[in-house]
C-alpha cells in the first residue's frame, strides 16, 4: 500500500517522524499496561493524529474517514478489506490513560 501513496503526502512525512518515537521509546511502555484491547495503542495514537491534523470533529467521523480514505487506512494499519475499529475504542483509550497519560503521549510527540 505504501508504494501507492505520494511520498510527499503529509501522513507519509508524519509516519517517518513518529515511527521511531512510538516504537523505540517509552510511549509503548507507558501505554501498553493501561490499554489492553484488540487494538494496539499505536493505532489509536495514529488515528488521533489524523483527527488533529485534518480537524475531524468527532470520533465517529474519524472512523468513517479512516474507513473511506486509502491513505488514512494505510497510516492506521488496517488492511484494505479489514473493518475499522469502533469509535468507542478511542474514547476508552482516552479514559484509560487519563489526562496525564494523554498529555505525556502528545507531549512526547511534540518533542
Amino acid at each position: 500500500m505504501r508504494n501507492s501513496i505520494d511520498p510527499n503526502h503529509l501522513l507519509m512525512l508524519v509516519d517517518e517522524q513518529i515511527e521511531p518515537l512510538i516504537t523505540g521509546c517509552s510511549l509503548g511502555r507507558l501505554l501498553l499496561p493501561r490499554f489492553r484491547t484488540e487494538i494496539h495503542p499505536e493505532v489509536v495514537i495514529r488515528a488521533l493524529l489524523i483527527c488533529s491534523l485534518y480537524n475531524v470533529s468527532s470520533f465517529r467521523r474519524l472512523c468513517s474517514a479512516i474507513s473511506g480514505n486509502f491513505t488514512h487506512r494505510w497510516f492506521c494499519f488496517p488492511t484494505i478489506d479489514a473493518p475499522v475499529f469502533d469509535h468507542s475504542i478511542i474514547s476508552r483509550f482516552i479514559d484509560r490513560i487519563g489526562r496525564d497519560g494523554f498529555a505525556a503521549v502528545f507531549g512526547g510527540l511534540n518533542d
